[in-house]
């Protein structure tokens, strides 16, 4: 499902999931849903928390886009309707990646100094993400499943520097 702001993947019943989300993050065998939300609405700033912290806020989104607790999701100040989706078919294996990048205004690299925090139930204001849901069309062994989300996080390194986007922060 996707709409002006939301790209939704919903599951035929639970899935195992690896996500770096905030709320229901980590390695979860009970989730129905993930979710890639626009908090920016196609503006330039963030729209206003929905909650002092992100665990609240995401788990406030979900509430709002009406779906079930066993939701988790990542928010993006890039476009949804700008989505790039690849699909690859491998020994009877399908790999779809859905991904939206919004580093083009405020993107950042590791060593740069952290812009994001937490304290005292205050929000620090998120840089640039490049969120990726990525899905296989089979069972994955937690362990290989972390083994990809690496190989993921390599590959967002690589297409940065191929396409040679310096830090906007250092």
């Amino acid at each position: 499902c996707q709409d002006d702001h939301l790209l939704l993947l919903t599951f035929a019943g639970t899935r195992r999931v690896l996500s770096t989300a905030a709320w229901n993050g980590g390695i979860r065998e009970d989730l129905c849903c993930v979710f890639n939300y626009d908090i920016s609405h196609g503006k330039t700033h963030w729209c206003e928390p929905l909650d002092s912290t992100m665990v609240g806020h995401m788990r406030k989104v979900g509430e709002v886009l009406g779906l079930p607790a066993q939701n988790t999701g990542l928010c993006t100040g890039a476009q949804i309707k700008n989505i790039a989706i690849s699909q690859d078919h491998w020994e009877g294996v399908t790999v779809t990646t859905l991904a939206t990048a919004g580093i083009d205004e405020n993107g950042g690299r590791a060593g740069d100094p952290a812009s994001w925090q937490e304290k005292d139930g205050v929000m620090g204001l998120p840089i640039g993400t490049i969120n990726l849901l990525i899905h296989f069309d089979c069972d994955i062994p937690a362990g290989i499943l972390t083994g990809a989300l690496i190989t993921a996080t390599e590959a967002k390194c690589a297409a940065i520097q191929e396409l040679q986007l310096p830090s906007l922060i250092s």
